[in-house]
Parts: C-alpha cells; structure tokens; sequence
C-alpha cells in the first residue's frame, strides 16, 4: 500500500455491485485518514486540512 492509492483485487456478492463497494470503501478510507488528520497521526497534516476543506465546498 503506498500513501496515496492502492489497488485491490475485489468480488461482489450476489446483490451488491463494485461501485457499492467502491463508495463503501472510500467512505471508510476517507473517515479514517480525516481522523489521523485531526488526531496529529498524519504527516502531511495541513495539506490534507486543506484538501479536505476545499472538497467540503
């Protein structure tokens, strides 16, 4: 996994679809490094701020 994207090798299951998955996922990732943010765990801290801001808007 690198900093900035991974790759994944998934499978639906009957009755979900990839792009379920995919915003499923997203919504996690994005919540979790949000929280890494605010907690001072994450290093790149004021440009995430920022980045996070502007795609509020």
């Amino acid at each position: 996994m690198m900093p900035n994207h991974i790759h994944l090798i998934v499978k639906a299951q009957e009755g979900s679809s990839l792009s379920d998955i995919d915003r499923a996922f997203l919504k996690h990732s994005i919540k979790k490094k949000q929280e890494a943010v605010i907690l001072g765990i994450e290093n790149r801290q004021e440009f995430l701020k920022d980045k996070f801001a502007f795609k509020a808007r």
